[in-house]
């Protein structure tokens, strides 16, 4: 799929973008509000706060697969003429195997904004946990925190010049660098496919998690012939 342009990719819509500056604006607000009741959480019960920073990890590590098996979804599966998921979803994923640099062009509600606009619609449990499971909550929270930075890392991987605080985070291994994400953009371009940090691929490489998951899903869903 790499390098093959579809010229007849649909493109954005206004409503498309509409919702997407709608979406980022209600995340930031609903992000927000819930972190306040878990610093309350953390200032009452101080020891606490090992346990939420253990949360906090498991919540990176929990996005980082999300973002692959979402990867992975949009790389292989559907197509962008399909119908409510196509242009919306589907269309970026294939636009950035023709373009890799495409996402380097990418406004901030452009690259965020649907995994903002996914992140809402799991907010609303955070919040209705919180009263009996804060630490559900604070999972959740951390979470969502990590998808929403997940296209942001995505976008600084691709750039040729990122600021030098992001170069540092990339070196230091706590974000997605070049170095670990090139590897997905190199023939047959089946692997490699989680994103946020890319620490699980190592591992969901070695037991072919992916290209199982294509022979299952294959059996009921359209996919991709060129996987």
């Amino acid at each position: 799929m790499e390098g093959c342009l579809d010229i007849n990719m649909p493109k954005r819509t206004i409503l498309h973008t509409t919702v997407e500056f709608i979406a980022v604006f209600g995340f930031f607000i609903g992000m927000g509000f819930l972190a306040m009741p878990l610093l309350e959480i953390i200032s009452t019960y101080p020891w606490w706060a090992a346990i939420i920073l253990g949360l906090a990890v498991l919540g990176y590590l929990a996005a980082d697969f999300f973002s692959g098996f979402v990867h992975f979804m949009g790389d292989s599966f559907f197509h962008e003429s399909t119908p409510i998921i196509g242009n919306a979803f589907i269309s970026p994923f294939r636009e950035h195997h023709t373009d890799p640099e495409a996402i380097t062009r990418h406004d901030f509600v452009e690259t965020n904004g649907n995994n903002c606009l996914a992140s809402i619609l799991i907010l609303p449990i955070a919040f209705l946990l919180l009263p009996l499971y804060p630490l559900v909550s604070a999972f959740i929270f951390f979470f969502l925190l990590s998808i929403f930075a997940t296209n942001q890392f995505h976008k600084w991987a691709h750039q040729k010049h990122p600021n030098q605080t992001v170069q540092v985070l990339q070196k230091l291994g706590l974000i997605l660098s070049p170095k670990r994400h090139v590897l997905h953009h190199t023939p047959p371009y089946h692997s490699d496919f989680c994103i946020t940090v890319g620490w699980l691929n190592p591992v969901l490489n070695r037991l072919k998690f992916f290209p199982t998951a294509h022979r299952i899903l294959s059996m009921v869903l359209p996919n991709d012939s060129s996987y």
